[in-house]
């Protein structure tokens, strides 16, 4: 049997740390992951993507700025990017277009939800020569 021990009044500022400091590591986790997509070449020519990838190297500078619903559409986005690799493994699978589309769907998603993220990070006065030169590249979309 495992018994739970609620925090004591003293510990809540522990726990509210803690609770803090696993929230920033997973957003971290998140965004890192992104930007190993983001760093991988491009071959599709796919719009959506290449945009999406102006955005994360944004936040891969800045994996804090990154919100819950940017972070819940990179985890769906991968999510569909894993259905669509096991798809095409399988010969003239006729959910992979439907996949692809929703693949599609979910780039412009993420970039959408995490662009907001990203502009809020290049709207700031002081940047890094590296996030300016980020910034400036997601605003040439």
């Amino acid at each position: 049997m495992i018994v739970r021990r609620w925090p004591k009044s003293s510990d809540s500022g522990a726990f509210v740390v803690r609770s803090t400091c696993i929230t920033l590591i997973g957003a971290a986790c998140v965004v890192f992951a992104a930007a190993a997509f983001a760093d991988e070449p491009d071959t599709s020519g796919n719009l959506a993507r290449q945009q999406l990838n102006r955005v994360i190297s944004v936040l891969k500078l800045q994996p804090a700025a990154a919100g819950a619903t940017c972070l819940q559409a990179l985890t769906d986005m991968h999510t569909t990017e894993d259905q669509v690799k096991q798809l095409r493994t399988r010969a003239k699978d006729p959910d992979l277009a439907l996949a692809l589309d929703v693949l599609e769907s979910d780039y412009e998603n993420a970039h959408e939800l995490c662009g907001a993220d990203a502009r809020r990070v290049c709207s700031g006065s002081e940047q890094a020569a590296d996030l300016s030169s980020a910034c400036s590249r997601m605003r040439a979309n």
